[in-house]
Order: C-alpha cells, then sequence, then structure tokens
C-alpha cells in the first residue's frame, strides 16, 4: 500500500495526489495535511472519507495512513464505522485489518483479530498473518504459523497455501497479545513491532546495516514507511520502478543519521513528522 499515487509515500506534491478533486480524496488530503501540522484529531475524520464513495485508490491510501496518524482512541472508535461502510467487501475488510495491526496498538491488533475472526473465512487467501507477526513476534512463529485447517483429503491439500482455523487462530493471537501485555505493564500507552516497543533509532540502523543482503519483503516497506512517517524524512529514493532501489535507500539512511537525532524518539511512543502522537 502506498499513500502517494505515484510511488512516494509522505512527500509528494499537491497536484500530484491523483484523487484530489473527488469529495472522499479531498477530504483525504485534509487529514494528512493537518496530521503533518500537528492536529492529529483531525484523524477522527477518516470515516467521512469511507462514506463518500471513494475509488479504489482513495481505499488503499487511506488505510496506507490510518495506521500513522491515528491517537489510540481516537483509531479504536472509527475502527467500526469504517468497517460498517465497508460493508462485506472482504478484500477492503482485509485492508483496515492490516492497517490496525500496522498501527502497533495492542487494543487495534486485537480489533483487527476480532474483525478477521468475523469477517473471513477458512477458504479465504490473507495476508493479515503474516502483518500481526511482524507487530507481534520477534521472528516468524506461532502468529503466523498456525493454527491451521488440516485437509480431508490429499485432493483438498494445496501446496503453498496457508489455510487457517480462523476461529482457533484468532484464539492464539489475541493470547500472544495478552503474554506482550503481561511482559510490558505500560502496553496500553506504546507501540510494538517485532514483540516489543517500536524504537525507530534501532531500525533505522538495522535496516541500514542490512540493506545490502536483505530480501525486498514486508520487513523493508514496514521498516521504510515507519522511520518516514516518524520522522518525515523524505526516503522516497528507496524505491524506483517498485523494485528496491540498495544504494540510493544507504545513502538517505545515512543522510538521515547526518541530519536528524533519532535518540530524541522514545521507544514504544509513535510520532508522525516528529510530532509526538497522543496515544
Amino acid at each position: 500500500m502506498t499513500f502517494s499515487t505515484r510511488g512516494k509515500l509522505f512527500h509528494f506534491g499537491t497536484n500530484e495526489f491523483r484523487s484530489r478533486s473527488t469529495p472522499a480524496g479531498a477530504r483525504l488530503l485534509q487529514i494528512f495535511e493537518e496530521c503533518k501540522k500537528g492536529n492529529f484529531a483531525s484523524s477522527a475524520m477518516f470515516p467521512t472519507v469511507f462514506e463518500a464513495s471513494p475509488s479504489v485508490e482513495v481505499v488503499i491510501d487511506a488505510f496506507a495512513l490510518l495506521p500513522y496518524v491515528t491517537p489510540r482512541t481516537l483509531l479504536l472508535d472509527v475502527a467500526d464505522p469504517i468497517r460498517q461502510s465497508l460493508q462485506q467487501d472482504s478484500q477492503s475488510i482485509e485492508w483496515l485489518c492490516i492497517a490496525l495491526s500496522r498501527s502497533g496498538i495492542l487494543d487495534a491488533t486485537q480489533k483487527a483479530v476480532w474483525f478477521y475472526r468475523d469477517e473471513v473465512t477458512v477458504d479465504s487467501d490473507t495476508d493479515l498473518p503474516y502483518h500481526l507477526s511482524i507487530t507481534l513476534e520477534a521472528s516468524v512463529g506461532d502468529v503466523f504459523d498456525g493454527p491451521q485447517v488440516v485437509p480431508d483429503s490429499i485432493d483438498e491439500y494445496e501446496p503453498g497455501r496457508r489455510q487457517y482455523d480462523v476461529v482457533e487462530y484468532a484464539k492464539a493471537v489475541e493470547l500472544k497479545i495478552d503474554e506482550i501485555r503481561a511482559n510490558f505493564p505500560n502496553s496500553s500507552r506504546q507501540s510494538f513491532l517485532y514483540g516489543k516497543p517500536v524504537n525507530i533509532e534501532d531500525l533505522a540502523l538495522n535496516l541500514l546495516n542490512t540493506l545490502g543482503e536483505t530480501y525486498d519483503n514486508e520487513d523493508v516497506v514496514t521498516a521504510r514507511n515507519l522511520i518516514e512517517a516518524f520522522t518525515g524524512f523524505d526516503l522516497s529514493q528507496f524505491y524506483k520502478n517498485i523494485q528496491l532501489n540498495r544504494k540510493p535507500a544507504a545513502a538517505a539512511l545515512e543522510q538521515l543519521f547526518d541530519e536528524v537525532d533519532l535518540f530524541e524518539f522514545r521507544p514504544g511512543v509513535r510520532y508522525f513528522f516528529g510530532r509526538e502522537i497522543p496515544d
């Protein structure tokens, strides 16, 4: 998911935002501009974006922005009306669940699990477990792996496709969330990544050190998105023609360390363009 329709994330000219002339797109752009100024209360307008008959592009862009600017209480408040606006569109509901988990807020992540449990069938292909794993696990483990459905016969087995037992899977993820809550007494006011409070300095340093050898996967996307959202530093050079551009990406990260004091970003606290989000 990208925010700007020309491959950039949070750094683009207003005229580059292709959907700006539609009611839904204009409202989304307004939320973005207000949040850059630190007016995070404007994120309460997210449901109105979905009520304004948005295009698929605007829906994708809204879900790309939602987890990075919406305060915890507001995120929990807007999730249900957004879900209702989506009616029974399973793809959009999955995007909503992924957005909630990307916030790193445990209560929002748990709500994503509930939506998944109530809306997604056992036969659905879903990317949500991967995103839940990134939020909740230090490395790929039970949140990503199962529980899964055992086919009744070899004819029903599809290699490479994961079919989760939705009810049991939801229980397993909730147990993992409860475990993290027990380990971190202030978890209700923290954002998590890989099962611990997000630390943007460590994340940027690890990304820089592994960029030459890492696969271009969701971990890279997650790190880039968080670093750019938190700091407001332009990392548009990361990708060219949808491909990871390693040397310019590394140069951008080195410039980030030169120009931004990442030590000022407290672990577990969310920021947008350097402004603390009131969770």
